[in-house]
């Protein structure tokens, strides 16, 4: 029965392609296939296994859309028409070292809103004006209703 089996990072640099197709036999496993995949890119096995044989830790294997951890890890059945993923994990960015990160806390002088998401407070907890805070109306009020002072 066909799988298709796809790759990320490094495990693809060791396949030499994104996505490949296997056929496997009814009752093949996760194991079977990594097997087939390791002895036919023997580059592979470095990327999968760690130094006693097992899957490396930080290793993402995923099999129709679940990681193989979470199953019957190498144990886990496969169907036909599975799609097996084999990627590193993946992780945030870092700054550069020219360039420093981007701060999570406000900085001197600088304050932040609680209330964020708050359509009547601006960015900063202040509340947000409108361009009928500062315009007369019509009819001679504010939009408090209270009448202006004339000079």
């Amino acid at each position: 029965m066909p799988i298709e089996c796809q790759f990320y990072g490094p495990l693809r640099e060791a396949v030499g392609t994104k996505s490949l197709s296997r056929d496997v036999p009814d009752d093949g496993t996760v194991g079977g296939v990594l097997d087939a995949l390791t002895g036919d890119y023997p580059a592979l096995a470095s990327e999968l296994y760690d130094e006693d044989g097992g899957l490396r830790d930080r290793l993402i294997v995923s099999c129709g859309g679940r990681n193989v951890k979470q199953l019957d890890g190498l144990a886990t059945p496969v169907a036909d028409g599975d799609r097996l993923r084999l990627s590193p994990p993946v992780e945030g960015g870092a700054a550069s070292p020219a360039e420093p990160a981007p701060r999570s806390d406000p900085g001197p002088g600088e304050r932040r809103s609680s209330r964020r998401g708050d359509p009547g407070v601006d960015g900063v907890g202040q509340p947000a004006r409108t361009n009928s805070d500062s315009v007369i109306r019509s009819s001679g009020t504010t939009p408090s209703g209270v009448q202006p002072r004339r000079s």
